[in-house]
């Protein structure tokens, strides 16, 4: 790989751009911003993505156009969030996997790894290293869980598994957002810590992903307000003083996405991919709009010739990120296809694993008659979640155990449907320790289904809200290999079919 030293300054600032856009191929729009404006990295999202073939050849085509290698990145984390799903592997939850402990997090990361590179992605956007608090509306299964030292246990796993694979691993959010009750992606979070808890606490885990080694780190949208009055994204005392001089941390510092409701609300134009770069961040991540992000490099250009930033503040990112590309591993030789048969029996395994009976008053696996069943539509809880799947799975699945199930389908945020009688009921809850609504159709069902029997198919906590006469299994996933591992416990070998 050639160095930087000899770009031109707008070739520079492109290099600090990552971007994301719209369709399914290399050209139009995203080709121009490689070619002629030069930018450094591409993410893709569903929207992108027909399938993992597809990927191969959108990355070698994305590739061709840039004139430097391309940081080429996805959120692969696994889960809820999983922007590779079709010819892939469906890869778990991080809390699911996490509770398996670190041999198993290390042993799905370096499967994501070696996929993702196959597939020509060589930045894993995970893992997520917030520590949980229960009532966070955006990270959940997302995170490895509530304990900060088990977190920082399995963050080491997780960078060390997927980076073997020769994928670069990136810590997020830094410095920590599970205690955030605001999506940064609709608003802007307080987070009221001090120096010293987060250093007690919420910087355990990213202490432990540096430590491994962890290629890159992103940043948090959320107000630290007793550190400062800005987000972390826009916060020298964060970025700099904090991650790069306390923590010793040297890869590649990659902010949030700058259109989120967390910064976009409350900052004009390009003014706060200037701020964030001058206060330490290596690469703005742009998910979206064209215009902001040629104007981006326009405002920063200008901001460096007129003295604003330094240009040292250029020659840093630009040498971390060359460093950072330096480590990407080759392809493998396997194909993808290969590479995701191999992986099959692994990852059942894990699957199998995951699914927790946390009580029962029923004997599994169920079978009768009469059933009803509640299913969540999954693709209306939270933006960085896209699609949703399981519902022709379920009904599959009750046919084979019940004479007569009736699946009946319900928002999860506002639940538009009453309870029908006395029949048994099978609830599969989608995070209704957030949604009130979702809560009380639980606890109305409750009073009259005989029996009750709650399955959480994303956060735990949902178990709380059923009584200690019901039947609680907890999934940890609704992707399709989780969501039949659960189906195999609760009615046995017709519903893992």
């Amino acid at each position: 790989m050639t160095g930087w030293t000899h770009l031109s300054l707008e070739e520079k600032v492109g290099q600090l751009l990552m971007i994301g856009f719209t369709g399914t191929d290399a050209r139009g729009p995203v080709k121009n911003l490689l070619a002629d404006r030069h930018v450094g990295g591409v993410i893709l999202f569903f929207r992108n993505i027909r399938d993992g073939n597809h990927v191969t050849d959108l990355t070698a085509a994305l590739q061709s156009h840039a004139r430097h290698p391309l940081l080429l990145a996805a959120d692969q984390e696994g889960g809820s969030v999983l922007r590779v799903r079709e010819g892939a592997s469906l890869l778990t939850s991080a809390m699911g996997t996490g509770r398996l402990g670190p041999q198993a997090v290390r042993e799905v990361a370096s499967i994501c790894g070696s996929e993702m590179r196959a597939m020509g992605l060589n930045l894993n956007l995970a893992p997520v290293l917030d520590v949980n608090v229960p009532d966070n509306p955006g990270i959940g299964i997302r995170s490895y869980g509530e304990k900060a030292e088990e977190v920082a246990l399995l963050a080491d796993a997780y960078v060390r598994g997927l980076q073997e694979a020769g994928t670069l691993a990136c810590a997020k959010h830094f410095p920590g957002k599970g205690a955030a009750s605001l999506d940064a992606h609709l608003d802007l979070p307080t987070i009221d810590r001090d120096l010293a808890a987060l250093r007690a606490f919420e910087l355990l885990p990213f202490r432990a992903a540096i430590a491994a080694g962890a290629g890159a780190a992103m940043t948090s949208h959320c107000v630290y307000s007793r550190v400062d009055a800005k987000p972390a994204t826009l916060s020298k005392a964060i970025l700099t003083d904090l991650l790069r001089a306390e923590l010793g941390f040297d890869g590649i510092l990659i902010t949030d996405d700058l259109e989120m409701g967390a910064i976009a609300k409350y900052h004009e134009g390009t003014s706060a991919a200037v701020a964030s770069f001058a206060a330490g961040a290596d690469v703005l991540l742009i998910c979206a709009n064209q215009a902001y992000q040629e104007k981006t490099i326009d405002a920063l250009v200008k901001a460096l010739q007129a003295g604003d930033v330094p240009m040292s503040r250029l020659d840093e990112s630009l040498d971390r990120l060359w460093r950072a590309k330096a480590k990407i591993a080759p392809r493998p030789v396997a194909t993808l296809s290969q590479l995701v048969a191999s992986h099959a029996a692994a990852l059942d395994a894990v699957c199998g694993r995951i699914v927790q009976v946390a009580r029962t008053k029923e004997t599994l696996p169920l079978s009768g008659g009469a059933v009803d069943v509640y299913w969540p539509n999954l693709s209306v809880l939270t933006k960085v979640e896209e699609g949703g799947a399981g519902e022709d799975l379920v009904r599959r699945a009750f046919a084979g155990r019940f004479k007569t199930p009736t699946v009946i389908g319900y928002d999860p945020i506002q639940p538009a449907i009453e309870p029908r009688g006395e029949s048994p009921v099978v609830f599969f809850s989608a995070n209704a320790h957030l949604y009130p609504a979702q809560a009380k159709l639980i606890a109305q069902l409750r009073k009259t289904a005989r029996p009750f029997v709650l399955v959480a198919l994303r956060n735990p906590y949902d178990a709380d809200l059923a009584g200690p006469d019901d039947t609680v299994l907890l999934s940890y996933g609704f992707l399709p290999n989780q969501l039949r591992a659960t189906l195999g416990v609760l009615l046995g070998q017709p519903g893992a079919a």
